[in-house]
């Protein structure tokens, strides 16, 4: 199988938030692949492109999804503000499939903070109602169902 050859980077893409060093791309891939940059690009003109309101690893996910169409598990994002972030720059720039999936793993933590609430609350109570903890969900000494 054959792949494709990506043209040689002629710009640097850089976050004006969040810092880092500037991202080498191919001009012309970029306004391809993406409206968005198509439009960012349409409007500079010089060889440094600077993206606004968008951390440096947010931004640097995104053009790795746009050159590979894919992202390693290991540059998920890590914690709840990192994937709110990412999720925000991902609609910013329409690429819909990062935005699926990251709200895909945003609803999962939402349901595992939830669980872990809800159990949390449960013991809470349970240790209030008395110092026994009942496995069948009642309190052994007031009769009461939790």
């Amino acid at each position: 199988m054959q792949t494709a050859t990506i043209p040689e980077p002629d710009i640097e893409v850089v976050a004006l938030s969040g810092g880092g060093p500037p991202i080498k791309c191919n001009r012309n891939y970029l306004a391809t692949k993406n409206k968005v940059f198509r439009d960012i690009l349409a409007k500079t003109r010089g060889s440094t492109v600077v993206v606004e309101d968008v951390s440096y690893d947010s931004l640097k996910l995104i053009i790795q999804y746009i050159y590979d169409g894919k992202l390693p598990e290991e540059k998920r994002p890590g914690d709840l503000e990192a994937l709110l972030e990412t999720l925000i720059a991902v609609d910013k720039f329409g690429v819909v499939e990062l935005r699926d999936t990251w709200e895909k793993e945003l609803t999962e933590i939402s349901e595992a903070a939830k669980q872990q609430h809800i159990r949390s609350s449960s013991s809470t109570w349970m240790s209030k109602c008395c110092s026994c903890e009942s496995s069948r969900g009642r309190c052994c000494k007031k009769g009461k169902s939790f």
